[in-house]
This record gives structure tokens, sequence and C-alpha cells, in this order.
């Protein structure tokens, strides 16, 4: 009996090591189960500190289809990856970040990745 758990713990253990890993940094979404995504990227002044983003952030993730935020402090440069039936208007995303307390910048869209 106790070799029967040892062997299942080894036996186990690679697919739980697997199945709570994250995808690499840099990974790129091409398509959701609903299909294409819209990259879009805003410039933000304001953020000096890891808290700051993570306010940010919380405040983005209440925009509705927004699968991913990349936030980059010190060039001031929010990332986002919306799923493409669902791209919100400029203005939904300026607010967001004004009611963030942080100023919005220029805002554009890609069906690419932004660099």
């Amino acid at each position: 009996m106790r070799n029967s758990r040892f062997l299942f713990l080894i036996l186990s253990f690679p697919f739980f090591l697997f199945s709570c890993a994250t995808p690499p940094e840099g990974q790129v979404i091409e398509k959701t189960e609903l299909g294409k995504v819209i990259y879009a990227q805003i410039y933000v002044e304001g953020l000096s500190c890891p808290f700051c983003a993570y306010g940010l952030e919380k405040k983005l993730k209440e925009i509705e289809g927004l699968l991913s935020v990349k936030i980059n402090i010190d060039e001031g440069r929010v990332n986002l990856i919306f799923e493409g039936d669902r791209r919100p208007a400029k203005g939904k995303i300026e607010a967001a970040v004004n009611e963030a307390g942080f100023s919005a910048r220029a805002l554009s869209y890609s069906n690419t990745p932004f660099l």
C-alpha cells in the first residue's frame, strides 16, 4: 500500500508541474475561442511604482473582453489584448485610465502585437 502511494505521487508530480506552468514571457496570443484578437497600446502619465501599476491594471480589467494587460512602468506604456469582437471604444479605455488616477495619452489599436 505504501509503495502504491509513493508511485502515485511520483507519477502525478509531472502532471501537476506542467498544469501549473505559466506561458513563457512574451508569448503572443493569436486566437481565442471566439476568433482573432485586437491589440491596443496606450501611454500613461503618472506611473511611478508597482503599486500604481497594480491600481491601473485592476481598473483596466473591468473592461469587458480584456484578455491581457502588460504594463511597463519605466516607459509609461500599457499593452492590452482584447477579444477581436469586443474592441472597446477609445473613450472607454481612456476613462478607465483616468478613473485610476492617471493621464491617458496616445492610444492605438493593431491587428498585430506591439513591440
